[in-house]
């Protein structure tokens, strides 16, 4: 935790300010301590201000997660400005941004280089902790671990938002929303990727499998045999990249099962499909969210310039201005 940053935060129970106490610092960081506001105290691990040590089983299980796949490749670049469309990396520079959701810091490393002035990844989980060191050579880039309904900063601190692949995992996913809302700036930006519950027929049939099976089975299970499913439906997915560059038939093409998604994912490194089959299975809570939802969030919380637009025909991007 940089020093120069803790003027940002707040304690997220009394809303004071919060004072550093230091067991062990680096160059101006506490690596080792305490953020205290006189009544509540959060330590400070490993360079992660900490603000909730407990972890639910969504927590648990990305945590379990983005500590296996660590991996950074090229193609996330594109992957996460296709996410957040239509911002593009020069929107970002010497703006405050709030990643609300980091998993293990790919898109706070992207948007720190892209010139943010500064990014606030913030994590339940303990994911937080391969984030930090993958971001740790950027000093515009701050890693904490909280819960993006219960957060430790002030209302409209940010310049632009983004959560990607998250809100469809809380037990209540327009609170979410609303929450990392209220801490953008008036007319700051809004990006947000979520399931669609439109044609995704095939992942929606598999939900009860995971629900009532995958969810309760060891992750270290999971994680193998993602692996296998993932290498079962490689060659299957490279099929479907095949057809695409042959220009398949558009006619034909809305009868396949999700042709559109493994067209994308046949771009991408194996490791990606294995990490996506893998989030599939174990994740405890996944909401598949139909765009008629989405208008009811823009309505609720009084956002303009509202965008939503497909991605890979199966999921929803958000893109907002806050009113």
């Amino acid at each position: 935790m940089r020093q120069e940053h803790i003027k940002f935060l707040i304690c997220p129970t009394c809303k004071q300010k919060l004072t550093p106490a230091t067991t062990r610092s680096e160059n101006a960081e506490i690596i080792e301590g305490t953020l205290s506001c006189g009544r509540h105290t959060f330590p400070v691990t490993k360079g992660v201000a900490v603000f909730t040590p407990e972890q639910n089983s969504t927590g648990i299980n990305f945590g379990y997660e983005w500590n296996k796949f660590t991996s950074f490749f090229a193609e996330y670049e594109h992957q996460f400005l296709d996410w957040i469309f239509p911002v593009q990396k020069e929107f970002f520079k010497q703006k405050i941004i709030f990643d609300a959701g980091c998993g293990n810091g790919r898109h706070a490393f992207l948007a720190g280089n892209f010139g943010a002035k500064l990014v606030f990844a913030v994590d339940i989980s303990n994911a937080v902790f391969p984030a930090k060191k993958l971001c740790k050579n950027l000093p515009n880039v701050e890693v904490i671990k909280a819960d993006i309904t219960q957060l430790p900063f002030n209302n409209e601190t940010f310049d632009y938002t983004y959560s990607i692949g998250v809100l469809h995992h809380l037990s209540e996913p327009k609170k979410g929303f609303s929450a990392i809302i209220d801490k953008t700036k008036k007319n700051g930006v809004i990006s947000a990727w979520v399931y669609g519950q439109e044609n995704n027929f095939t992942l929606r049939l598999l939900n009860p499998l995971r629900r009532l099976v995958f969810r309760n089975t060891p992750k270290t299970f999971n994680y193998a045999l993602s692996f296998l499913i993932a290498s079962l439906l490689h060659p299957i997915i490279h099929l479907y990249g095949i057809l695409h560059k042959l220009q398949f038939s558009n006619k034909l093409t809305k009868y396949i099962p999700q042709y559109h998604l493994f067209v994308y994912f046949s771009k991408l490194p194996f490791h990606v499909t294995h990490n996506t089959v893998f989030d599939q299975m174990s994740a405890p809570i996944a909401h598949y969210l139909k765009r008629s939802e989405l208008e009811f969030w823009r309505q609720e919380n009084n956002l303009k310039n509202f965008l939503v637009t497909w991605r890979n025909k199966n999921s929803w991007r958000i893109y907002a201005v806050k009113s």
